[in-house]
């Protein structure tokens, strides 16, 4: 199981350069929905969940930072794609992924492919 720390609950995290990186406080924060596509199972589901995906979208205040761009990996096993979403707050991204409207089209990505999701929070 994974941890997760607040940002006021966070030690300072030393850089390469030995300059100390301060957790984030008192900050102006926002929301950043990531989701990383691992495996396609099945195209014809995932490809649903694609065409019927936008309208999940409306009535929320999100912007696109990027999705399905080129990849060049680093770490880790390689991913199909990636998303990134931007939301002013972490509620706003929940209310969004919580949506009935999200979660009824979500259905379709979860039988078609196996992704990682995660909000995290930066600073404006």
């Amino acid at each position: 199981s994974g941890s997760s720390c607040q940002p006021d609950d966070c030690e300072a995290i030393t850089g390469g350069n030995g300059q100390q990186i301060q957790p984030l406080r008192g900050l102006m924060m926002e929301a950043f929905v990531v989701f990383t596509r691992e495996e396609t199972s099945d195209p014809h589901a995932l490809a649903t969940y694609s065409a019927g995906v936008g309208p999940s979208f409306d009535g929320h205040d999100v912007t696109f930072l990027a999705a399905y761009g080129a990849i060049q990996h680093l770490e880790g096993p390689p991913i199909e794609g990636a998303v990134i979403l931007r939301f002013p707050t972490m509620q706003a991204a929940r209310d969004w992924y919580d949506s009935p409207a999200y979660q009824t089209i979500a259905a379709h990505r979860f039988a078609g492919s196996r992704y990682r999701a995660f909000i995290i929070e930066g600073r404006r």
